[in-house]
């Protein structure tokens, strides 16, 4: 793949804005990431949201949902067409990217035929659109990016003066609406819906009734929208609960979460499956690891067994059979797992979570996308209990997290490892690829004419670099720690003294300087920056060419994304 094709990737997944002033035709697929690129949130619209208050900010997030169902009537997408295919709906707050793939796998080892719907991309935005486990071809993809695009504006011409939307939706909801449309063209038996946030108001809840519904870990993310409690989180991921809807299944939750979730499922007449974590007999019994993925495979296991069983029943429609078939729901609770549903489990992937990768022989790589503070106490537990515990092994954190994080609040985690094992260095990564100007002369950070918006990115890049190294200095000082907790108030946490002590050694800022050993803090500009300087310490005359390295890189997917790109991994 060009640099030209991948920096407008990279370009589409970091978010950043482009005008449609800037695309001329033909449209094939490379104009169709850049008009993709132009359905970005603009600078003014971002620091207005920045500026709402919470009461304000969740009201107009409730108002997309309206807006989603008016842009799918202009799309053509009615329901009629809809329900030629099934659906089968996933959201919660750890583990619904996981536990659509796994879906999907059991689903397509029955031989079902699959669409499968996830975000974000890591490399490519066709990797969020699935037929048959496999990403879009570029040729569908552009073809169902411009055909959507033209539907949306006769649509938007014919609605005339009497809407105020916009011809063209915004970035995520316009994926969405192009993957409905690509699963009902190629007649998929079921399409797996990944929510994007929350759910009650979520974008893709524009779907008819699914035959199932399936409700992972929920925990604390996105609080500016979905509110600061755990019940509030709940009500909002318990919104895909519809009338109709075939029957929930649910992890292990929360008391307060639970709760919300039997209220929901009882006001829709849903029948709820609450679900146990997996028994498994071995480490490899999944394919995607980590000790988490057994509530998540439990499931998916209820999820796919209460397709199966509506299909089998021959009835017309699945979602409406699943409520009827009276051995469903003993069959989606079962903690036995057959043969064949063990190696569809053990088959399945998910690139970017709890991924091991060796890029030397010296230097091997833990990556997760892991960017919640639940996630990233899993993404710790796994990291622990696969990294190579030799004593001569050095130990790398990578970090990078988005702007929506409070660092400190995903920090935590590790301070767990750094007890056990402290880490040796610490790298401060952007979330860009590439170093500044070794991009691609189309890349969008050189090429963007409006000057505000650059300089707007690189206040709000070097502002998020210094928060994220005032977090560390926080952690060495030894002091009460105080972040920004989901309840409203502040979560307190005492680090050791031994931990602090390792950890005040680097209080000084480090410069760049493969050659110094004794620095155990360094701030990079680009990931291509941070993976060189890990494999020159390691190098030939480094100070650690007689040593092995295990680097956990963490924080966010955008991170581990850059990171398989730098690499030359192609999509998947």
């Amino acid at each position: 793949m060009s640099r030209v094709r991948c920096s407008a990737l990279i370009s589409a997944r970091v978010g950043v804005s482009r005008t449609m002033a800037s695309i001329s035709p033909p449209r094939d697929y490379d104009n169709a990431l850049k008009a993709l690129l132009s359905l970005q949130s603009n600078v003014n619209i971002l620091k207005t949201i920045a500026a709402m208050g919470p009461k304000e900010r969740a009201a107009k997030y409730a108002q997309s949902l309206p807006e989603m169902h008016e842009y799918k009537a202009r799309a053509g997408l009615d329901d009629s067409k809809l329900r030629t295919i099934e659906f089968i709906h996933v959201t919660g707050t750890k583990g619904k990217g996981s536990t659509a793939a796994m879906t999907e796998q059991l689903l397509r080892s029955s031989g079902v035929r699959t669409g499968l719907f996830t975000s974000p991309h890591l490399l490519s935005p066709r990797e969020r659109i699935r037929i048959d486990g496999r990403p879009v071809s570029e040729d569908t993809f552009s073809n169902a990016f411009w055909g959507m695009w033209e539907r949306l504006e006769s649509g938007a011409a014919a609605a005339g003066r009497s809407s105020e939307l916009p011809p063209h939706p915004m970035f995520f909801r316009y994926l969405t609406l192009m993957s409905l449309a690509v699963f009902v063209e190629h007649g998929v038996d079921v399409a797996i819906m990944e929510v994007g946030i929350g759910g009650r108001y979520d974008s893709t809840n524009i779907i008819p009734p699914p035959v199932a519904a399936g409700i992972t870990p929920i925990g604390y993310d996105h609080l500016e929208v979905l509110g600061t409690s755990i019940t509030d989180i709940a009500f909002q991921k318990a919104g895909i609960i519809k009338p109709g809807t075939g029957a929930v299944i649910t992890a292990p939750q929360d008391d307060g979460a639970l709760e919300v979730i039997r209220a929901e499922a009882a006001a829709a007449s849903v029948p709820l499956v609450e679900s146990r974590p997996l028994v498994v007999e071995a480490p490899d019994s999944l394919g995607l690891p980590g000790a988490h993925q057994t509530c998540n495979a439990a499931v998916a296991l209820g999820l796919a067994r209460a397709f199966l069983a509506a299909q089998a029943s021959g009835l017309a429609s699945a979602a409406e059979a699943a409520a009827g078939v009276s051995g469903q729901l003993r069959l989606a609770a079962s903690d036995e797992v057959t043969e064949a549903e063990g190696a569809a489990l053990r088959a399945a992937k998910w690139r970017g979570r709890c991924s091991q990768h060796s890029i030397s022989p010296s230097v091997e790589l833990y990556m997760d996308g892991a960017h919640t503070y639940e996630s990233m106490q899993a993404c710790v537990q796994w990291f622990n209990e696969r990294r190579r515990a030799a004593p001569d092994r050095k130990t790398v954190l990578m970090f990078a997290c988005k702007y929506s994080r409070d660092p400190l609040w995903l920090m935590l985690p590790l301070v767990d490892v750094h007890m056990s094992t402290p880490f040796d260095l610490v790298v401060f990564s952007s979330t860009t690829a590439y170093p500044p100007g070794d991009e691609a002369p189309a890349s969008v950070n050189d090429s963007d004419p409006d000057e505000q918006r650059r300089a707007y990115r690189r206040k709000r890049r070097e502002a998020w670099k210094e928060r994220q190294l005032e977090t560390w200095f926080k952690l060495a000082s030894g002091e009460p720690l105080e972040c920004d907790a989901p309840s409203g108030g502040a979560a307190v946490r005492s680090v050791p003294k031994s931990v602090a002590d390792a950890l005040a050694a680097g209080r000084h800022r480090a410069t760049p300087d493969i050659r110094d050993g004794d620095a155990p803090m360094v701030q990079l500009d680009s990931i291509q920056d941070s993976l060189d300087f890990v494999r020159n310490m390691t190098a030939p005359g480094g100070p650690w060419e007689n040593d092995g390295v295990d680097v956990l890189v963490c924080g966010s997917l955008y991170l581990v994304g850059g990171v398989f790109e730098v690499l030359g991994y192609g999509v998947e």
